[in-house]
C-alpha cells in the first residue's frame, strides 16, 4: 500500500500503477517453489535473520534510490526483491516456533507472532502516511519526502531486527 501512494506521488498513471504493484504480490503465490531449498540449507533461525537483514540493505536502498530520482521501474525491481526476501522469511519462520519450542512455550511465540503480522499492517502504513504528509507540507519535494519517510520505515524495521536477534528462540 505504501508502494501504490509512492509511486502515484511521482505520478504514475492508476492503470499502469495497478498491473506492477501487484507484481509485488507474486513471491507469496510462487513461495512454495523454493521453500524447500530454505527448509534444506541453514537453520529457519538463520533464514528468518538473514531475511530480516537483507529486507533493511533493501529498505535503506529503496530510501536511498528514491532521493536519486532515478526511473521508477528501479524502486518498483528493489521492492520485488524486497518481497521475496519476505516470502523467504515466511516460509522460514511457519513452523519455526513448533520445532524451536516445547509444546506449552510455542502458544507465547506464535502470539506474539500473530498479533504483530496482524497490526503492523494498520499501523506501521498510517504512521508512515502521516509522516510523508508532514514532511509534504515542509515543503520537501517528492524524492525528499519519500526518501525520509522510506527512512524512517527502515528505521523502524531496524528496530524490530534488533528485537528479533534477541528473541528469536535458538534452539539446540
Amino acid at each position: 500500500s505504501i508502494s501504490m501512494v509512492m509511486f502515484n506521488k511521482f505520478g504514475i498513471p492508476n492503470g499502469k500503477l495497478a498491473f506492477w504493484t501487484s507484481i509485488i504480490s507474486f513471491p507469496w503465490v510462487l513461495k512454495m517453489f523454493w521453500g524447500p531449498l530454505i527448509d534444506h540449507w541453514g537453520t529457519k533461525r538463520n533464514w528468518i535473520l538473514g531475511c530480516q537483514m537483507a529486507i533493511l540493505a533493501l529498505f535503506l536502498t529503496l530510501s536511498w534510490q528514491v532521493s536519486l530520482e532515478v526511473p521508477w521501474t528501479v524502486p518498483l525491481g528493489i521492492l520485488l526483491v524486497m518481497a521475496f526476501m519476505s516470502a523467504s522469511y515466511d516460509i522460514a519462520a511457519d513452523g519455526f516456533y513448533m520445532l524451536a519450542l516445547k509444546e506449552d512455550e510455542q502458544s507465547y511465540f506464535i502470539g506474539i507472532r500473530s498479533t504483530a503480522y496482524r497490526l503492523a499492517p494498520l499501523f506501521l502504513p498510517t504512521f508512515l502516511y502521516f509522516m510523508a504528509d508532514g514532511f509534504e507540507k515542509g515543503g520537501l519535494t517528492t524524492p525528499q519526502i519519500w526518501s525520509k519517510t522510506l527512512l524512517l520505515g527502515a528505521s523502524i524495521y531496524a528496530l524490530g531486527l534488533i528485537i528479533s536477534a534477541f528473541f528469536v528462540p535458538k534452539p539446540k
